[in-house]
């Protein structure tokens, strides 16, 4: 069961990383059920290897964020979250674009949520990543 609106996720999760809409590296929810989230995002210069490939850090950082989006998701309002384990495969270059991060949630309970993602570059129909992310979860006290 969802506890957010599409709207509330994206505007807690935009509070929590003090970035804009928009900001290069920060995702915009573009579909949101309990089977999937979908979210875009793109990257400037700063984010770019040499030959304009999005960098390793970079892509781990969308992952991340979109395993905490699937975990607040199912969250009671006012709780946290950390990454306790990532597992992933770089498939092929994330050219500069448009990125699509898709996730669904495998696992959630008082203990761990597991997530799965899969991003995509702009022209490509095969994904450039692939990730098991586990946040643990904090719910609010009292």
């Amino acid at each position: 069961m969802l506890t957010y609106t599409r709207d509330e996720l994206q505007e807690h999760f935009l509070t929590l990383i003090g970035k804009p809409l928009g900001e290069p590296g920060t995702l915009s929810i573009q579909e949101y059920s309990a089977e999937l989230i979908v979210a875009t995002t793109t990257f400037d210069a700063s984010h770019l290897r040499p030959g304009g490939i999005v960098s390793g850090p970079s892509i781990f950082t969308i992952v991340d964020q979109m395993g905490y989006l699937v975990t607040m998701s199912r969250a009671p309002k006012g709780s946290n979250g950390f990454t306790s384990a990532v597992a992933m495969q770089f498939l092929r270059p994330a050219l500069v674009g448009t990125l699509r991060v898709e996730g669904r949630l495998l696992r959630f309970s008082k203990r761990s949520s597991v997530v799965d993602t899969i991003l995509f570059g702009d022209s490509l129909e095969e994904p450039v990543a692939q990730a098991v992310v586990t946040y643990v979860p904090q719910f609010p006290t009292g």
